[in-house]
């Protein structure tokens, strides 16, 4: 490679034209050549899963539970495979002034026994009792909840259309009311 002297102080639009110019030739050689947008003839799916909250209740007493309804729905073309205990991998739950989260860890081993088949189109539906306990859920007001589901078990020859990975649900709004 031959390196061309240039004087920037004197000829700074000469540096403005070579850069210029090394941009352009980057440019002409488009993002494969860079390792970026190659097509391989694989095309990336688009996330199989919707994750769905429903709140079976608008308004609760302080520290009791809210009545969570959870759906998750297979929107692909093909079976997939799916855990309901990572159901409630993440649960996050904020108020104005605060924010409490809890998350699960579903790394390890995946039984087959623990996992449903959700063909094309069908759903798994689940109702939790999410208890609201300690001084956060004391304070009378607005909150919200998001939930996710998360599988992280190693790949296997053995569940090829096991899903890994987070789906995150809409967020829901409810209430804690002064029950006194």
């Amino acid at each position: 490679m031959t390196w061309i002297p240039i004087m920037v102080s004197t000829k700074r639009h000469r540096m403005r034209h070579a850069l210029f110019g090394g941009f352009l030739f980057l440019a002409s050689l488009g993002g494969g050549a860079l390792g970026l947008g190659a097509k391989s003839g694989v095309t990336a799916e688009t996330q199989p899963l919707r994750y769905t909250l429903a709140l079976s209740t608008a308004a609760v007493c302080p520290h009791e539970a809210i009545s969570l309804e959870l759906e998750l729905k297979n929107t692909s073309g093909h079976k997939v495979l799916i855990d309901p205990s990572a159901l409630l991998y993440s649960v996050s739950i904020s108020r104005s002034g605060g924010a409490v989260g809890s998350t699960g860890d579903r790394m390890g081993k995946t039984t087959t026994g623990q996992l449903v088949p959700l063909e094309a189109g069908r759903s798994f539906k689940k109702t939790v009792q999410y208890p609201l306990q300690g001084d956060f859920f004391s304070v009378v007001g607005s909150y919200s909840v998001h939930v996710a589901y998360g599988q992280f078990s190693e790949p296997s020859p053995k569940l090829p259309e096991l899903y890994r990975g987070v789906v995150e649900s809409n967020t829901a709004e409810f209430q804690i009311k002064d029950c006194r």
